[in-house]
C-alpha cells in the first residue's frame, strides 16, 4: 500500500515531498511510531510527543506513524509516499499490531529503538547529545 498524506501541523518552513527516507538524510530527523494493537502505547507515544511541538520543531523532526499497513505523518512539513511494506521492512519494524519507536538521526542511521514508549524529555536529551545537534545550537549562538 503506498500512502500519501500531507500534514499541515506546522507553519514554518516549506513542505517536503519525499519518496523514502534516504531523501531526508542530513534534513531530517525522524520518529517512526508503530501503532500496537490496541493502540494504546502508540497513543500515549504519540500525546507525549504532540504536547511538545516547538520542542520537535526546534530539532528538525518529523513524526510518522504505522497503523497496520498505513504509514502517515504525524508531525512535520512533509508529504510522503513511502510503500509502507518495503518500509517497515527495511526498518526491521515489528509485527503489525506490535509497538515500536525508532528514532533515525539526521545522518540516517537508527539511533533509538524501544518497545514502550519513550518521554519526550528523554527523547530530546538523547538528540541534544548528539554531535550533529550540539553543532547546530552552536551554530544558532553565533
Amino acid at each position: 500500500m503506498t500512502v500519501r498524506k500531507s500534514t499541515g501541523q506546522t507553519t514554518t518552513g516549506q513542505e517536503l515531498k519525499v519518496g523514502s527516507l534516504a531523501e531526508l538524510r542530513w534534513q531530517k530527523r525522524i520518529v517512526i511510531i508503530f501503532s500496537d494493537e490496541n493502540n494504546q502505547m502508540a497513543a500515549r507515544q504519540e500525546n507525549q510527543l504532540l504536547a511538545v511541538r516547538e520542542g520537535l520543531e526546534d530539532r528538525d523532526v518529523i513524526v510518522l506513524r504505522f497503523r497496520g499497513t498505513a504509514v502517515d505523518v504525524l508531525f512535520g512539513s512533509i508529504r510522503v509516499n513511502f510503500e509502507a511494506n518495503a518500509l517497515r521492512q527495511s526498518l526491521s519494524g515489528p509485527e503489525t499490531g506490535e509497538f515500536a519507536m525508532i528514532l533515525v538521526g539526521k545522518d540516517g542511521t537508527e539511533k533509538l529503538r524501544a518497545k514502550t514508549p519513550v518521554p519526550a524529555e528523554e527523547l530530546f536529551a538523547l538528540i541534544d547529545n548528539m554531535p550533529m545537534r550540539q553543532a547546530e545550537t552552536r551554530h544558532a549562538d553565533e
